[in-house]
């Protein structure tokens, strides 16, 4: 997952892609939930770079689909690590949308992910 990180802030998102995948590869068959969302959003942020605009929403769909997977409801809504990277999943959902024209989904992400109520945010 570093060296994927790495790779993309040196602006080679072709090899960070491919360090996600091993990585997102070899954390599915741990069931290391952390990391596989982890991965899933850092892929989303890589497609979203590259304006690939609907492979970053999938990402970011199935990162929020593992999280309700792995966590269930009722963690979601106590553990403030779970809870800020379900916000920063949902605004990016926002973003996406608002940036599409999509001013629907765009308010109900945002919607969504203001429902959280974090202390100090």
């Amino acid at each position: 997952m570093t060296l994927g990180n790495q790779y993309r802030f040196l602006g080679q998102v072709g090899h960070s892609l491919g360090e996600y995948a091993t990585a997102l590869a070899a954390a599915y068959r741990l069931f290391d939930a952390r990391v596989i969302i982890e991965l899933l959003e850092y892929l989303g942020d890589s497609m979203e770079g590259l304006d690939r605009v609907r492979e970053a929403k999938a990402y970011y769909d199935q990162a929020l689909i593992e999280q309700e997977k792995f966590y269930g409801k009722e963690m979601m809504q106590t553990k403030p690590e779970i809870k800020i990277r379900r916000i920063n999943l949902l605004s990016k959902q926002g973003d996406l949308a608002a940036r599409s024209s999509d001013l629907v989904s765009a308010e109900r992400f945002y919607r969504e992910s203001l429902a959280f109520n974090m202390p100090g945010m």
